[in-house]
């Protein structure tokens, strides 16, 4: 922990035999070196003491208990006494307890101590005294690994003492508390009072902490917000709550700074050991899963851990770590999605979003990395960082002279109900020069219906400094009128999910119509999201609607590329940046590069071996698929967010991986979905397509599987384990993201073959135009990550109607499904015939698949919702 050094020790010992035998444990080690000053009697230990600063003493209580009392009680009323350990023939409870309610550190027993053992403690006792000694008001240099600001131990250098200490109260069966204190609302002070008061009030909290808790608790300064201390030795766990009441006393008196009052919230997290948990690990993950308790009030409070709520705040607790690892790695990147005037097509706000580049999962978009942030209590940070950058990103367009349009920031509803949240926006406008009525805001209706009041001021006071702040999400609930009226709300941006609709139900298309009709009437702006297609674009130009975003435009891209974008009125969209160069390139050479593609996507991950293993486990439990699900932050948030949808009726309830698969997935649901975040994903997530309608990939994936899953769930004659007639119906079409990635425009030149000859199987049109077909690639990539072969043999076949083989009944199985929602226009089948052969090999009638495809369809939304989700 320290750079060797020599010690200075004091030993008291009146036996001659033992004094010899403790020098002699007592020769250097490797990390430490001792200077031993023997004394005989108290008195002269006293002399030596009043002479010279010492490291350590270590005392023999061979001395009369009263004696060895006194002496002990008279060197701590020295200003520098130094740590003590007792030597002891034998364990005496009560004589142990007077000495260390004086101060005494540690104890060995005589015929227990070896060198090894020795050297550990003093090294221990003396590291966790220059600990406590060097906090704030130290006139020593700050040592390594302490808080250049306060003097405290920082996390690395605390997390070792925590373990040190663990071990000592684990050999001397002592109880042990580890405690969590946050600082409310730091970033919103720092932004009020500047730099110089925030540090100066860190300082005085770590000074009072200091002050108020015992001379060998170990204080830390864990984070920028946070404080964490080891309350070492307490002698009855009720003794925690006498802490905890002097802490919160002290830390939550407005203090004075510069001739300004600052008050602040703080909340507390407590663990206990044995109690809680005997490993340091446990102990910090209940420890702060109790202050994630704590913080879910803004006042001043506190939680002792309770096993009870356990399994929520350490799901908490590992999501909280994942957000603050991409902040402090650096992880997060920035791109940008234009929003055009649909009349002239000119690009008039640029939509910053968020994106987490994980080195191991794949990326997270910016609804699902703020879904994230919130959960784990640091929407704050995230949203200031996200903020920061787009402004700073805008002022670096200007100054190359590319005139960018304004910024558009789409934020969660969370923010606008912290009263700090205006200010916080005020100073990145004035750090960065930005103006403000360049910058405009987004916050989802909910805010205003769950929390109109605490939202209803952000705005104005947003308003006030002239930026623009819109509604998002609209259409997608009720929103009364009156909510329009009391604010200063510039304008409303419908659903995405409401837009993709248009085009095939009628009360979507009246509700647009609508909203359209309305905001032109109180002359708001208003903007459609989520366009995808030419027949939703000339809807909403057919009914007069300015503004639109989406992917039949471009995707979000990176700041660099966001100036190249480029389109032309009535013209096809043009993405400069997602163009590439047609030139004459040998077809064979083509494949072979598609194939050497396939061979360098990452390996399946460790997440998806283990979700196959319990796919078909007749005996899963909730516990088992949750903490293999646990291992993905990327994944849990998917299936949290999933079950939070609006038709389950748990909208917002949902805060764990367990509720969600016990109140809206089930354990089937949960397993699917994600096997296919991480099998698609895999494949997807790395990759951009840019002419591939990934809505309608994941829509037939999903019916698919649905449909194969109940087919075999409803003829258990077939033999298919439903888990697997699952997989096989949602991978069917894996090679064709494969082949949109690396022959887009031979891609786009299929899609019109199929339309102009819907009698060709697409397999076959694909290896005319290609030279290999999505079944041929999905059957190598499966192949290569060593799925079962029924699966593989399955995708391979699935086209294949004459097919007899071993796999027959799975590759039919998925044809079936296929044919069955060709009417439906859901897929790549355009025939729906369902040959005699077919149902034979099945064992299956029309009559009973028709009873299963109008079950399926009356949940359309369902599916819809999850193919969205999955979309996202």
């Amino acid at each position: 922990m320290y750079p060797k050094t020599t010690l200075r020790l004091l030993l008291l010992e009146d036996n001659p035999v033992e004094k010899k035998l403790l020098q002699e444990s007592l020769q250097s080690g490797p990390d430490i070196s001792i200077d031993i000053y023997p004394a005989s009697d108290p008195r002269t230990a006293l002399q030596q003491i009043k002479r010279m600063p010492f490291d350590l003493a270590l005392v023999s209580a061979s001395l009369s208990h009263t004696l060895c009392l006194t002496f002990l009680q008279t060197i701590y009323n020295e200003t520098d006494a130094p740590p003590v350990i007792l030597m002891l023939e034998s364990p005496d409870p009560d004589f142990l307890s007077q000495a260390t309610a004086i101060g005494v550190q540690d104890y060995l027993i005589k015929y227990e101590v070896d060198n090894h053992n020795l050297l550990s403690m003093i090294q221990h006792v003396v590291e966790r005294a220059q600990l406590t000694k060097n906090g704030f008001g130290s006139s020593s240099p700050v040592k390594e690994g302490h808080d250049t600001l306060t003097g405290l131990p920082e996390q690395a250098l605390f997390l070792e003492s925590l373990e040190e200490e663990l071990q000592h109260a684990q050999r001397y069966s002592q109880l042990l508390g580890l405690m969590f204190i946050n600082i409310e609302n730091l970033d919103g002070l720092y932004n009020h009072f500047g730099e110089q008061a925030i540090d100066a009030l860190l300082k005085t909290y770590a000074e009072q902490l200091q002050n108020v808790l015992r001379t060998n608790d170990i204080t830390a300064r864990y984070s920028d917000n946070e404080f964490a201390c080891i309350l070492s030795d307490l002698s009855h766990e009720q003794d925690v709550n006498i802490v905890i009441d002097k802490v919160l006393n002290t830390l939550t008196k407005p203090l004075q700074i510069d001739n300004r009052v600052i008050s602040t919230h703080v909340q507390l997290g407590v663990a206990l050991y044995p109690k809680d948990a005997s490993d340091p690990s446990t102990l910090l993950q209940c420890a702060y899963s109790a202050l994630i308790e704590s913080r879910k009030t803004s006042d001043n409070h506190f939680e002792v851990y309770s096993a009870k709520s356990s399994k929520n705040e350490l799901e908490q607790f590992k999501i909280t770590a994942a957000v603050r690892y991409a902040l402090s790695k650096k992880q997060l990147r920035l791109r940008f999605q234009p929003v055009l005037s649909l009349d002239n097509q000119k690009i008039t706000y640029s939509s910053a979003q968020l994106y987490w580049d994980h080195p191991e999962f794949h990326e997270f978009s910016s609804k699902d990395f703020l879904f994230l942030a919130e959960m784990g209590g640091l929407i704050w940070p995230v949203a200031e960082w996200l903020i920061l950058k787009a402004c700073e990103q805008y002022q670096s367009w200007q100054q190359q002279g590319l005139s960018p349009a304004k910024i558009r920031i789409e934020l969660p509803s969370s923010l606008f109900r912290k009263k700090d949240f205006p200010d916080m926006v005020q100073a990145i406008l004035t750090e960065t020069a930005m103006p403000a009525e360049a910058l405009e805001l987004t916050l989802p209706v909910s805010a205003l219906i769950q929390e109109q009041k605490k939202a209803g001021m952000s705005i104005i006071q947003l308003d006030s400094m002239g930026i623009h702040v819109l509604l998002d999400n609209f259409g997608a609930s009720r929103t009364s009128l009156e909510i329009l009226k009391a604010y200063p709300i510039k304008g409303m941006v419908i659903d995405d999910k409401i837009i993709r609709k248009i085009t095939v139900h009628t009360e979507s298309r009246s509700l647009v119509k609508t909203i359209i009709a309305m905001c032109q009437a109180l002359r708001l702006e208003i903007t459609a999201n989520g366009v995808e297609t030419r027949e939703q674009e000339n809807l909403l130009r057919n009914w007069h609607c300015p503004s639109v975003q989406g992917t039949l435009y471009s995707r979000a891209v990176s700041p660099d590329a966001f100036p190249s974008l480029s389109f032309s009125p009535n013209q096809p969209p043009v993405n400069k940046v997602s163009q590439r160069p047609s030139k004459p390139v040998d077809k064979q050479q083509r494949v072979r590069e598609c194939l050497e593609y396939i061979n360098a996507l990452p390996p399946m991950p460790n997440t998806t071996h283990q979700l196959f293993t319990l796919q078909n486990d007749p005996d899963l439990t909730v516990e088992q698929l949750t903490h293999v699900l646990q291992q993905d932050p990327a994944i849990s948030s998917q299936i949290i967010r999933y079950a939070n949808a609006p038709f389950f009726g748990n909208q917002g309830k949902i805060k764990t991986l367990e509720q969600a698969v016990m109140t809206a997935l089930g354990l089937t649901g949960a397993i699917d979905m994600a096997l296919g975040i991480t099998i698609l994903g895999n494949v997807h997530a790395k990759n951009k397509h840019a002419h591939t309608d990934i809505f309608s990939f994941w829509q037939h994936a999903i019916y698919a599987a649905t449909l194969c899953q109940k087919i075999a769930e409803k003829n258990p004659q077939t033999q298919i384990v439903p888990g697997t007639a699952y997989l096989v119906g949602l991978l069917q079409n894996i090679g064709y993201l494969v082949l949109c990635e690396n022959f887009p425009d031979e891609m786009q030149l299929i899609r019109k073959q199929q339309r102009y000859h819907p009698e060709k199987n697409l397999t076959d049109i694909e290896k005319q135009i290609i030279g290999i077909s999505h079944d041929e690639i999905g059957y190598r990539l499966l192949t290569s990550w060593h799925l079962p072969e029924e699966i593989t043999v399955a995708i391979y076949e699935h086209h294949n109607d004459a097919y007899i083989g071993k796999y027959a009944s799975h590759a039919n199985l998925v044809l079936i499904a296929n044919r069955l929602l060709a009417p439906q226009h859901i897929g790549d089948e355009t025939v729906s015939y369902l040959s005699p052969a077919m149902l034979q090999l099945l064992d299956i009638t029309e009559t009973k698949l028709s009873i299963i495809i109008n079950d399926l369809l009356q949940h359309r939304d369902d599916l819809d919702a999850m193919s969205k989700h999955l979309a996202a």
